[in-house]
């Protein structure tokens, strides 16, 4: 591990631990997050909420960019 003043720390058994975990819960929010927005985009299309285009709403670009941005760090359901 290496600090912002450049000194070096070797990672401990509870750093590694309590890292694991937040890439865990991590993958387990990117596969919530594909969830709701597979089926909001879903409900959309159907026409059942009314007619627009998902692809189009900022909330809409906004999750599939985060999600793009966690897959490129690593992070997958």
């Amino acid at each position: 591990w290496r600090w912002r003043d450049g000194s070096i720390e070797e990672a401990g058994p509870d750093y590694l631990n309590a890292m694991e975990l937040k890439l865990a819960a991590a993958g387990q929010v990117v596969a919530a997050l594909e969830g709701v927005l597979s089926r909001y985009v879903g409900l959309v299309e159907s026409g059942d909420a009314g007619f627009w285009d998902a692809e189009e709403e900022p909330v809409v670009i906004a999750t599939r960019a985060a999600l793009t941005a966690a897959r490129e760090a690593g992070l997958s359901a």
